[in-house]
């Protein structure tokens, strides 16, 4: 039995992983022939309708086994020695075996390429031969293995151009340098680059009359998640996806998660949208929910969305004036559902998350504040607006749901507030029932003080 190669089939997808996570799935002889037996038995399969092609562990394909290619070559290699550090390999002497994806193309089905991490010489070419071809944001690219005596033997010399153009292909391959999975996706290498973090939700707005109407666009998974299937079923068992500082576990695959359910720019996505029409003072008058069809126009880093609302002009770069006005538009429903907030004494504190950033090995190498700015929160009240309405809206259906009820504090708990709050300088006068809007008072009174921290930490107990 070949464990070279993985070999999966899940609603219609045939999963195919090159499995030697030790070694980046370097490919060897072994792997050649698995992979070629195992597309051959997915094309075969008439309930496969799709191949992925990928990689275990962190690696997608990282080169060639030295070791293996040399005992297929009719002479004797001169290198058999792999830089695991530089991913580059040495095979100029390697000569006489057809190690070529060019029957890629002969399977009567697509395959899509899934690069995971390190994609350099023989994933690489891999890559190029793929029908479609993601990468996760993590992943590196490096034709050096091409650029050593292998262009035209594996007819990346013949596919690269067709895909890049002429200039841009010889830069490439010509070129020694390694580049990101963004650099990837610029070039035309890669179709789609993906972060861990899936993007499920899109905002928009329009004007009528005096007041808003907000559209908040949730992808629907359920088009492709069917009642008790095997994807439901796992889905069910996992019951969310669990964020670490450097990567996801998603609850749905990733195809899903990361791919077709996930609303990324100029793609047409399907999705459950929630319709508000919100008045300047923050009042939602009328709401509905439908099914629909989405092309997100734009996808926005939030420091950059800031730094132009800001008056920074160029922070947006080539982003549509509609995109822009859009802003603008989502810019005064947040300032709306601010004053509404205020109103009716809703609390607002400042809560700090940490900001991880790690080395090649996992291991943590500062942690700083993630700076929360309107651009944040700007998303959040519109996602808090639709929560609102859906709860409502199952309310008024009588539907048996799950909700979150905030409970209100125990009184021995309320005494020794006040008694730290007093000791802060901070005295409260009661004359009847601490509630919301007392609290808003207390982080409005605490809120330029050097204890304020502490304050809000005490308020949230």
């Amino acid at each position: 039995m070949n464990n070279a190669v993985l070999y999966e089939k899940k609603e219609g997808v045939a999963i195919v992983t090159l499995n030697r996570p030790e070694r980046l799935n370097a490919v060897n002889d072994e792997i050649r022939a698995g992979l070629r037996e195992k597309l051959d038995d997915a094309a075969k399969d008439e309930e496969v309708k799709v191949i992925i092609v990928t990689g275990a562990g962190r690696g997608f394909c990282a080169g060639a086994d030295m070791d293996g290619l040399a005992a297929t070559s009719q002479g004797e290699s001169q290198d058999s020695q792999v830089e695991a550090e530089e991913r580059e390999y040495a095979v100029n002497e390697v000569k006489g075996f057809d190690g070529g994806f060019s029957y890629f193309p002969t399977v009567p089905k697509p395959i899509i390429a899934a690069i995971n991490g390190p994609a350099a010489g023989v994933g690489f070419i891999m890559a190029l031969y793929a029908d479609i071809r993601f990468a996760k944001e993590g992943a590196v690219f490096s034709s050096a293995f091409s650029k050593r005596g292998l262009i035209a033997e594996w007819g990346v010399g013949w596919i690269l151009p067709r895909l890049v153009g002429i200039a841009r292909a010889n830069d490439i391959l010509f070129s020694s340098r390694k580049f990101s999975a963004d650099e990837a996706e610029h070039m035309g290498i890669v179709n789609k680059t993906f972060s861990e973090k899936n993007f499920d939700d899109a905002v928009f707005v329009q004007s009528v009359a005096r007041n808003k109407k907000l559209y908040v666009a949730i992808a629907d998974v359920s088009h492709y998640v069917l009642p008790e299937s095997y994807i439901d079923n796992e889905a069910r068992n996992r019951g969310t996806s669990v964020y670490f500082p450097d990567r996801v576990v998603p609850m749905l695959p990733e195809g899903l998660s990361n791919g077709i359910c996930s609303l990324v720019p100029n793609e047409d996505r399907l999705v459950l949208v929630c319709e508000m029409v919100v008045t300047p003072a923050g009042k939602i008058i009328s709401s509905e929910f439908y099914s629909g069809i989405i092309c997100s126009h734009a996808r926005l880093i939030y420091e950059d969305v800031q730094d132009w609302l800001d008056g920074d002009e160029h922070a947006l770069g080539t982003t549509s004036l509609a995109a822009k006005n859009n802003l603008l538009g989502l810019h005064q429903v947040f300032d709306s559902f601010k004053k509404a907030k205020d109103k009716r004494g809703a609390l607002e504190i400042g809560t700090v998350e940490p900001k991880f950033t790690l080395n090649s090995r996992g291991e943590i190498e500062n942690i700083e504040a993630a700076v929360r700015v309107d651009a944040h929160k700007i998303i959040e009240e519109c996602m808090i607006a639709a929560n609102t309405v859906a709860a409502n809206f199952l309310l008024e259906k009588n539907s048996n749901s799950l909700f979150r009820v905030h409970e209100l504090p125990a009184e021995d708990k309320i005494q020794a507030l006040i008694a730290f709050l007093k000791l802060m300088g901070i005295n409260l006068a009661l004359t009847e029932k601490l509630e919301s809007r007392h609290y808003a008072s207390i982080l409005n009174a605490a809120k330029d003080r050097k204890e304020r921290r502490v304050i809000e930490t005490m308020v949230l107990r």
